[in-house]
């Protein structure tokens, strides 16, 4: 039974982040996230054995909670330099759960085993432009370093 979709997204700027709580692998409810590219397309990490990959961000609309978070004070230029970084640099790229945790945690993309998971994903890309959204600053980047984020403002809540 397919899920249906919830109440409509709000009106996606690229850059935005979206974010779901309801995800869990082995009991570890640990989230996930993804990077709007524009109000149909998010860039997203969404398991292993699969590179990083565009899904349309109705997709989202089945999760049963999510959240649109936007970062502060940035202009268009701004959002488009973040969204144009990830579509080059990050699209098709490899899952790796630790990614970040081991050797430099930004560490270059042209590296052999560089590779992302979900949050890691919208953190390299903002962190691209300057912007560093781990709110906790460790190793692993995850949904909740970035929802607690003093860089990022609520948009949309739903859910939750």
């Amino acid at each position: 039974m397919e899920k249906k979709e919830t109440a409509p997204l709000v009106d996606l700027q690229p850059g935005d982040i979206l974010l779901s709580f309801s995800t869990h692998t082995l009991g570890w409810k640990h989230g996930h996230a993804g990077l709007v590219l524009n109000e149909k397309e998010v860039l997203e990490c969404t398991s292993l054995g699969k590179n990083s990959r565009i899904v349309n961000t109705n997709h989202w609309r089945k999760y049963s909670n999510y959240i649109v978070l936007r970062v502060k004070g940035v202009n268009r230029e701004i959002q488009e330099q973040v969204v144009n970084y990830a579509r080059e640099y990050l699209l098709d790229m490899p899952y790796r759960l630790l990614a970040g945790v081991f050797g430099t945690k930004a560490r270059d993309v042209s590296e052999r085993h560089f590779g992302l998971q979900c949050a890691y994903l919208v953190w390299y890309a903002w962190k691209s432009a300057g912007y560093d959204l781990d709110s906790d600053g460790g190793r692993l980047v995850t949904a909740k370093d970035i929802a607690c984020s003093d860089l990022l403002e609520v948009v949309q809540i739903y859910g939750i």
